[in-house]
């Protein structure tokens, strides 16, 4: 059983500089001048680089962090890597004014694969995409690979060396994956599929490479194969009363047996003045072709399926009509900032709706600085609005739609072409209060690789919002940011090494989150009880 004692204590905290510092060593070596970076790692997808130094004669290094948070601390030494990258947690939580040192890194020579790429003829072949999957066992995740993107092609000569690989077994292959991919590579024939040594294009028959510190396998050659069939899909775009439309937008897609996407949709195509188009370099399959709204016009298409099998596809007619569309506005609840709706207006919005158990996105629309927004070009039928969360800036989370005051339990329906819909309200909610702390184990020791997560569930007036979650570092502190003022229900859960099932404390603490205000608990792992699923 888990069980949580909490000692809170809203505080405000003045800022002061804390410090980061360790020592790196290459190959069992100090090292002048390794590179290191501090990232944010807080409640955002995508890491921001905070701090960066150098390590000294000694190999040491210290980094100022000038706000507190989670963070982590990730050396930079090309060629060189972690030995045991699966189970390195480079991770920490700083405190105004804390001092933590200790954070060592023993970077060894990483692995290399080196061979010639040909092309079915035997020439090099020039500037080809090289890829390389790892192989994972069962409860292996799978390792961030920092590779450069320079050495993931083959020179003049038809030559690639890839170096600075982490131990572990790893595939290497040429060519395209799969017609959405060769289809997205811009003014470039793909002309081959994907190929892995010894020449075989199915990945289950590949040979995986086994890479050691410093060892270098070379000769890992590879023929790439030409496709078989290689088509074209011909036709026109046209209005309601069949006359064509010029320089229109449209997209394809690959579909599967079932009808679902097979990837993701190629949308950077125009008809030509007379409303044709040509899609070229089709592998044989089932397609589905859509018209797009590029903000100059209201139109929209149904999805026009057709199928390629041994031969070109001509005579295909898109018909589009007048779309419908949506308006509205986002607000932010209980903020009478307006800087903060000024902070949107890079998010994006956009339209997804449902036909034959597909989901697909349509049109989009950025916030403008009022906060309003505009959605054109929709077809009727079930519309659901999406917020492109992964770029709203920290503290903003979304609470619901509206629509007339009304919370949206489902999504808009669409009757029929030509609608506007209007009165929407996409209702977000901002905060920036913190919860910190410790996460103890009370009497027994943890297998190795066991990850402690700390989740704050909102709760009363804050119900709607998202539930932040944590990890717990190394040193057993944990840190919550950019919360809305309110209650939240904390309760810790628990990763055992090669699991991804969490398994959550039968105890919960509640505590209480204010704006520019810091809330201290502590949260007790006992052990000898059955933690709850």
């Amino acid at each position: 059983m888990f069980c949580a004692v909490a000692c809170l204590s809203p505080l405000v905290h003045a800022q002061q500089t804390a410090v980061v510092s360790g020592h790196i060593t290459l190959d069992g070596k100090t090292s002048e001048g390794v590179e290191v970076l501090l990232l944010a790692n807080g409640n955002e997808l995508r890491r921001t680089q905070v701090a960066r130094t150098r390590t000294d004669a000694e190999g040491r290094f210290r980094l100022n962090v000038e706000t507190e948070g989670r963070y982590e601390v990730v050396p930079f030494a090309p060629a060189y890597v972690l030995p045991n990258a699966q189970n390195t947690d480079n991770q920490i939580t700083v405190k105004p004014g804390q001092e933590i040192s200790g954070i060592d890194f023993a970077l060894v020579p990483g692995g290399v694969i080196s061979g010639k790429v040909l092309t079915p003829d035997g020439r090099p072949a020039i500037a080809e995409r090289i890829m390389v999957t790892p192989v994972l066992e069962l409860g292996q995740t799978r390792p961030a690979l920092d590779i450069p993107s320079s050495i993931l092609e083959t020179d003049d000569r038809g030559v690639y060396r890839i170096f600075g690989l982490p131990p572990g077994r790893y595939l290497i292959s040429a060519g395209a994956a799969s017609e959405h991919v060769a289809a997205g590579l811009r003014g470039r024939r793909v002309s081959y599929t994907r190929t892995f040594p010894p020449d075989v294009m199915e990945e289950a028959k590949a040979k995986p490479i086994d890479i050691t510190t410093g060892r270098e396998v070379s000769n890992v050659d590879i023929t790439m194969a030409r496709r078989a069939e290689d088509f074209k899909a011909l036709g026109r775009i046209v209005d309601a009363r069949n006359q064509p439309l010029p320089n229109v937008a449209f997209g394809y897609a690959a579909t599967r047996e079932n009808g679902r996407l097979a990837g993701a949709p190629v949308r950077d195509l125009h008809a030509d003045a007379e409303g044709k188009f040509l899609i070229e370099d089709l592998s044989a399959g089932r397609y589905v072709l859509f018209a797009l709204s590029n903000g100059e016009n209201s139109a929209y298409s149904e999805l026009l399926p057709f199928e390629v099998t041994n031969s070109d596809v001509s005579g295909l007619e898109l018909k589009v009509e007048p779309g419908s569309s949506v308006s509205g506005v986002v607000v932010v609840e209980g903020a009478n900032d307006v800087n903060l709706t000024g902070k949107l207006v890079n998010v994006w919005i956009n339209s997804i709706f449902s036909q034959s158990e597909m989901l697909f996105t349509h049109d989009t629309s950025s916030i403008n600085p009022d906060g309003s927004f505009r959605l054109d070009g929709l077809r009727p039928g079930k519309l659901k609005i999406n917020l492109a969360t992964q770029r709203l800036p920290r503290g903003f989370s979304i609470l619901r739609v509206e629509r007339d005051g009304i919370a949206l339990r489902d999504s808009i329906d669409i009757p029929e072409a030509g609608t506007h819909i209007a009165g929407l309200r996409v209702v977000l909610t901002y905060g920036n209060g913190i919860v910190r702390g410790q996460a103890k184990v009370d009497g027994e020791v943890l297998p190795p690789g066991t990850r402690l997560l700390v989740f704050a569930q909102p709760v009363g007036t804050n119900a709607a919002a998202r539930t932040p979650s944590t990890a717990v570092d190394a040193r057993g502190n944990f840190i919550l940011e950019w919360l809305p003022a309110g209650e939240y229900e904390l309760r810790l859960g628990m990763v055992q090494p090669g699991s991804s099932t969490v398994r959550y404390s039968s105890a919960r603490q509640t505590v209480r989150v204010a704006n520019n205000s810091t809330a201290e608990v502590t949260l007790v792992f006992e052990s000898g009880a059955k933690p709850e699923k």
